[in-house]
């Protein structure tokens, strides 16, 4: 019944609202001069390897978050931004997985802050795709608590 009601929720929202406005985040990148130095001595005759630093592309997922502001004029917010995560591995649950776990402590205390209008404790129950169609099935506390803002937030999310 919760996966029919999600579904419900979902058409009819999009049918009745223009989704939030999405942004894109950006990063800057800080360069500084470090002074050459010797490499370390090997303690022991293992030879060194190298040490993978590069995740799989395929678990690389974008989730999306709310950007706590008032916005602009012609652009109203709070606002939908999409962030970067790593997954634990490359299927759907994973991603939503990320997803529940919301905004990194960093982020949250940022200004403008970064929030999520999923309700904390929501488990994810189960995910399928059939015939291109994703049924999401997430816990009661999903559906619970919010306006109709919150509502439309959370599934602008999912």
């Amino acid at each position: 019944m919760r996966r029919v009601m999600v579904v419900v929720l979902a058409l009819v929202g999009a049918s009745c609202v223009t989704g939030p406005t999405v942004l894109s985040a950006t990063t800057t990148m800080v360069s500084r001069s470090v002074p050459p130095s010797a490499p370390p001595e090997p303690t022991s005759s293992t030879p060194l390897q190298p040490t993978p630093t590069s995740v799989p592309d395929d678990r690389h997922v974008t989730v999306y978050f709310l950007l706590d502001d008032v916005g602009e004029v012609n652009r109203p917010g709070p606002s939908l931004v999409p962030v970067d995560r790593i997954a634990s591995d490359d299927g759907l649950a994973s991603a939503l997985d990320v997803l529940l776990e919301g905004p990194m402590g960093e982020e949250r205390e940022a200004v403008p802050a970064m929030s999520s209008a999923v309700p904390t404790g929501t488990e994810l129950l189960g995910v399928s795709v059939v015939d291109g169609v994703a049924t999401v099935d997430l816990s009661a506390g999903f559906g619970l608590g919010g306006g109709s803002f919150s509502v439309m937030g959370r599934l602008a999310q999912v």
